[in-house]
């Protein structure tokens, strides 16, 4: 068994000590800094909700949630696995209804951008809480590596004016997706934060306390 697949969930939530970890994982990593900001700035009764469908390259995001589903609930984090992506959206899209203030990080490969396009304009138009904030993330395949088909779909997002992120490296990944939530926040508008499969799915990254002050 490799060293990546022992590392515990614990181990890549810490705020304390050097933690390691890989693109899937800095996903949830983000999660917990979007959780804790939140609580660090009195607004206790906020709530995260990450939901997705799987699919290469984030099909290890989705195995997370399930896999620690109960823990996560522990932190505030709850975990809606969708039957599709337009069923994820429309999840994300109910959250930002909630009063109270419910983050949301959707999680699905580039194809199901296009399945759920229609769902994504009506939930973009209605907008985002000031206490929620929603961000999407997207697994591109440039290289056609990973899946049967290349996909890109920054073009398609920036062509319709939808912010988009895109880190280049797995260390830049909770870092844009806490400032998209933020972005999300303050604007109303959904964000997008796409990867590509090498950023995603292979890469692992260092995070010692010193470099953790964005959260």
């Amino acid at each position: 068994m490799s060293y990546i697949s022992r590392i515990k969930l614990t181990d890549y939530l810490s705020q304390e000590g050097n933690i390691f970890v890989t693109g899937a994982q800095s996903v949830w990593y983000a999660a917990r800094a979007i959780r804790i900001a939140d609580i660090n700035a009195n607004l206790n009764n906020t709530r995260l909700a990450v939901s997705g469908y799987p699919g290469s390259p984030l099909a290890n995001v989705i195995s997370i949630g399930y896999e620690h589903a109960a823990l996560l609930a522990e932190l505030g984090i709850n975990f809606f696995p969708a039957l599709n992506e337009r069923t994820a959206v429309s999840i994300a899209n109910g959250t930002q209804y909630v009063k109270r203030g419910v983050a949301a990080i959707l999680a699905f490969k580039a194809p199901g951008l296009a399945q759920s396009w229609d769902d994504i304009n009506v939930a973009s138009a209605e907008g985002a809480h000031h206490h929620g904030g929603v961000v999407m993330v997207i697994g591109d395949d440039t290289q056609g590596s990973s899946t049967a088909t290349w996909s890109d779909s920054k073009y398609t997002l920036q062509a319709n004016l939808i912010p988009v992120l895109a880190p280049s490296f797995v260390h830049e990944i909770p870092k844009f997706i806490f400032l998209g939530n933020r972005l999300s926040r303050h604007s109303g508008c959904w964000v997008y934060v796409v990867f590509n499969d090498y950023s995603i799915a292979y890469r692992i990254s260092a995070y010692p306390p010193h470099s953790r002050h964005i959260f």
